[in-house]
């Protein structure tokens, strides 16, 4: 287990969906322990109901292979 923050593009999928729609829990199996707004506002133990935005650094721990699989989602 790693723990990792990864910032999410505007062309992101991610962007725009909540936690619970996004499948990072549900599929990648990466969970998010944080999520820092651009306007450093620190969210600890968010909501599944959190909308992701552009801009949005998620704090994540998990398995290596997935927390790239996340950085590959956040950064498309």
């Amino acid at each position: 287990m790693q723990l990792e923050e990864t910032q999410v593009s505007s062309k992101s999928p991610l962007a725009g969906s909540n936690l619970r729609e996004s499948g990072i829990r549900g599929e990648l199996k990466v969970i998010i322990v944080a999520v820092k707004k651009p306007a450093g506002k620190m969210l600890f133990n968010p909501d599944p109901d959190l909308a992701i935005e552009a801009g949005d650094i998620l704090v994540a721990i998990g398995p290596r292979e997935q927390l790239d699989q996340l950085e590959k989602l956040a950064n498309k």
